[in-house]
């Protein structure tokens, strides 16, 4: 006979998995002063970016797309058996990245930022936290065209390996997804449960 899930069955295994990954994370970092992140820690997982830095860091902007796609395409695929949400990621890709380039100035865009009252990203984590609604109004095949277009009609002065970064991201999150999805796939169809 299959179990049957109710939604508190579900809740309460949802929660009593979530207190493990929260231990587990407070066990291996020793202070933590921002809010929690959904990883999933894998304690086995070691990427080693493709770069000549001898401190081993990526640094540049295609860098940063080709290695960003290796990190998705080696970090282990997680999926929670009783999550709603389709997987979660097991690693982040900040440690890999070197701090800003000192030799890129951005002075110049000081006055616009100021006029349009713009909190810049720029030499944080956040600065690839792009409009979101873009996006998921396009999906991965028109972001894929939107930067071929923008390749083909913005020759200069941005180098082609800006739209070549862009490509890079948008492929690994692609890759990325539908691993997850394929193995959620074969989770349901060995498992089949109920509700």
């Amino acid at each position: 006979m299959m179990k049957v899930w109710t939604i508190e069955k579900r809740y309460e295994k949802l929660r009593e998995i979530k207190k493990e990954y929260t231990k587990l994370k407070r066990d291996i970092e020793v202070n933590r002063d921002i809010d929690d992140w959904g990883m999933i820690p894998d304690m086995d997982f070691v990427f080693v970016p493709d770069t000549s830095r001898d401190d081993g860091k990526v640094m540049g902007v295609l860098p940063c797309g080709v290695n960003f796609r290796k990190f998705l395409q080696t970090m282990p695929l997680f999926v929670n058996k009783y999550s709603s949400l389709l997987g979660g990621y097991t690693a982040l890709f900040i440690p890999y990245v070197n701090d800003w380039d000192p030799d890129m100035h951005w002075t110049r865009l000081s006055a616009g930022l100021r006029r349009y009252d713009i909190i810049d990203g720029i030499d944080e984590c956040h600065h690839f936290s792009a409009e979101i609604s873009i996006g998921l109004k396009l999906g991965f095949s028109g972001l894929l065209k939107k930067i071929g277009t923008n390749r083909d009609n913005n020759p200069e002065p941005v180098t082609p390996d800006f739209y070549d970064a862009l490509e890079q991201v948008v492929l690994g999150m692609q890759e990325w997804i539908e691993g997850i999805l394929k193995k959620r796939k074969r989770w349901l169809w060995t498992n089949r449960m109920t509700n």
